[in-house]
């Protein structure tokens, strides 16, 4: 199918836009798949990342990153503060889906192959980036310091003391006792992470643009990298950049939707008061598979448990170096992935349905 024209635009401002910034050079042919839902979850998670900016911008004005006061500020903030509530209930659920939409993406972009050459980069500055978006919802809920939060912490102070003390100890100690660690931890949350997400997702879109929409893989077809030398990105029917966000931008008012109805719906809870000495509650869903281990196998599994995620990820395109692009083409790759999501939806599931009880770590 021939490739759609680019028109100059009609509309006088947009026009006047182009002429100076050159928007229209911008609205290049782009594959028509790339407008389906599973294309959109990047998209989805930028929509996420918009509204906790949007809403963290708002409970900057009523929350407290002091250990003494955090958890009372954001009961004020719930009971006397007009749609406190309602915009923290957002967060609390953005920040939920950022991680689903975020993982999800990733894992459309395994089973397409679409890490491969010369697409390594992407995905290396991807999984940096779902890193980054882990630790802004690790963050967010230290920093209520309620009971969980608490606990999160404690976990992970072990964690980190095990791998990286020194680095630990100039995070926690304050030689001028003015700075507690809560608020250092407060200001990764809201200024760092979220200030390294933007640095990282620069790079990670302009390769996009460079490398174009990777193809719908094929059985018994190899990537564009072939012996052809062949571009298949350009295979099958077309669209343009412009069109197809408008597409994805629609989906993301759906997704603006859908977490404004469970804000609605299920507004999470304050945790109760911290109790020193006591470790109980289960944390927060995307850890629960961690929590599985330590429980069971103590803390150096654990540790490795948790940091070997990301390593294993940052590996694939690496380990994974053949032409071929369909999943059912890459059979060790598969079964390899559906071992490592089994195994994480036993352990979280195993957390999900215990019951709570005094553990490791205090």
């Amino acid at each position: 199918m021939a490739v759609p024209a680019i028109n100059t635009p009609q509309n006088p401002v947009i026009r006047w836009l182009d002429e100076r910034l050159g928007i229209m050079e911008q609205d290049y042919p782009v594959p028509a798949h790339s407008m389906s839902l599973l294309h959109s979850l990047g998209m989805l998670t930028l929509a996420a990342f918009a509204l906790l900016s949007v809403t963290g911008l708002y409970l900057l004005q009523f929350t407290s990153s002091n250990p003494e006061s955090a958890r009372d500020s954001l009961m004020f903030l719930v009971t006397r503060v007009e749609y406190g509530n309602f915009v923290r209930s957002v967060h609390f659920w953005a920040g939920n889906l950022m991680v689903v939409t975020a993982t999800l993406h990733l894992l459309r972009v395994f089973w397409s192959g679409s890490y491969k050459r010369p697409r390594e980069m992407q995905w290396v500055i991807g999984v940096f980036l779902l890193t980054v978006v882990v630790m802004i919802y690790f963050t967010g809920t230290v920093i209520k310091w309620d009971q969980v939060g608490y606990e999160a912490l404690v976990h992970n102070q072990d964690i980190l003391g095990f791998v990286v003390g020194p680095l630990m100890n100039i995070l926690i100690n304050d030689p001028s006792g003015i700075t507690p660690f809560m608020t250092k931890l407060y200001r990764f949350h809201t200024i760092i992470f979220p200030a390294l997400f933007i640095v990282l997702l620069l790079p990670h879109l302009m390769l996009v643009k460079r490398n174009h929409i990777s193809p719908i893989p094929k059985r018994n077809k190899y990537s564009w990298t072939g012996s052809t030398g062949k571009d298949d990105s350009t295979d099958g029917e077309q669209s343009t950049f412009f069109r197809i966000q408008m597409i994805h931008v629609g989906y993301c008012f759906l997704f603006a939707a859908v977490v404004g109805l469970l804000a609605l719906a299920y507004p999470p809870s304050i945790g109760p008061k911290v109790i020193l000495g006591v470790e109980i509650t289960r944390p927060a869903w995307v850890f629960w598979y961690t929590h599985a281990i330590g429980n069971q196998w103590g803390l150096i599994p654990l540790t490795v448990g948790t940091l070997i995620s990301p390593v294993i990820l940052l590996l694939v395109p690496f380990l994974d170096r053949s032409k071929k692009l369909h999943i059912l083409d890459r059979k060790r790759m598969a079964i390899a992935a559906i071992i490592v999501i089994l195994l994480w939806v036993a352990l979280t599931s195993f957390v999900g349905f215990a019951a709570e009880h005094q553990h490791i770590g205090v």
